[in-house]
């Protein structure tokens, strides 16, 4: 093999590791299909990935079928559903989803956390209007390779 074919080969194999330093993340997203609760209704998807330094992580929750202007409060926690943790990040990050014209509900947010390879996480999406306590809708987050 030339020597210009195994710097070729070095620089393939620099490159496909997480930033050419040698060290690869084990996962990079964790994903949840929301559902509102009691309902096997598919209501939309939220996903957990890492920001392109590695250094937060980007939130993006989306469901359709509310009525234009409904506010929703959320929060990812540690832990599942069944059992719940605490919030994971800053929760002034999380902004509420307000639905639009047309009942999509949408918002991306940056945590101060770097995206763990591990873990259970889970979002609480919380009900609208009178009841800011109950919980319209939790789902639990699963890894995606």
């Amino acid at each position: 093999m030339k020597s210009g074919s195994l710097r070729g080969a070095a620089c393939v194999l620099a490159v496909s590791t997480a930033g050419g330093f040698g060290v690869a993340r084990l996962h990079t997203e964790y994903a949840a299909v929301i559902r509102k609760n009691g309902s096997a209704q598919v209501l939309g998807v939220a996903t957990m990935e890492a920001s392109p330094d590695n250094a937060t992580t980007l939130i993006l929750v989306q469901f359709k079928g509310e009525k234009a202007g409904t506010v929703h409060p959320w929060r990812v926690h540690r832990g599942t559903c069944a059992v719940s943790g605490k919030i994971w990040g800053d929760s002034a990050a999380y902004l509420p989803v307000i639905a639009d014209a047309k009942g999509l509900s949408k918002r991306k947010t940056e945590i101060a956390l770097q995206l763990p390879d591990t873990g259970d996480f889970h979002i609480n999406i919380l009900a609208s209007g009178n009841k800011p306590a109950k919980i319209f809708a939790c789902s639990n987050f699963y890894l995606e390779d």
